[in-house]
């Protein structure tokens, strides 16, 4: 079994990955600007009380990207509530991407294509537009 020090580090990893990817896509203008835990409220006159993990802007649409090393479905839902209150608060051109490693154990793999899929489906209910791995990011982007 995996040390909690071990998981933090390998999703602290992570996440300097995301952000090379979306640094990437910033220098070749893609997107106009990156931010970092971006804090957003519902509306100006309260705190913010939502946490939006990288935050981009295009000419047109704005894009929350989730990160994740499990796609356990406890763990999507956790992110769907901020999903949920950014797509509220920023109401036009939202896009919500939960983000996972390219290379996966077959467990995490087995979760990642449930939920992937589940989140498509009709009837459900759903602020995160798309689930994928890391790799395919720059496609949902450009």
């Amino acid at each position: 079994m995996e040390s909690s020090d071990n998981k933090a580090q390998h999703g602290n990893e992570f996440k300097k990955d995301v952000l090379r990817v979306l640094l990437d896509l910033k220098e070749k203008r893609i997107v106009k600007m990156v931010e970092l835990d971006k804090k957003i409220a519902a509306n100006p006159y309260v705190k913010p009380q939502f946490l939006a993990p990288f935050y981009m802007e295009s000419e047109d649409t704005k894009y929350v990207i989730f990160t994740t090393t499990s796609a356990r479905s406890d763990r999507i839902k956790i992110n769907q509530w901020d999903a949920n209150g950014i797509k509220n608060a920023y109401s036009a051109n939202t896009k919500c991407f939960l983000v996972l490693p390219s290379i996966l154990s077959e467990k995490e793999y087995n979760h990642y294509s449930i939920e992937a899929t589940r989140i498509k489906e009709a009837g459900y209910i759903s602020a995160i537009d798309e689930i994928f791995t890391v790799d395919k990011l720059t496609e949902f982007v450009s």
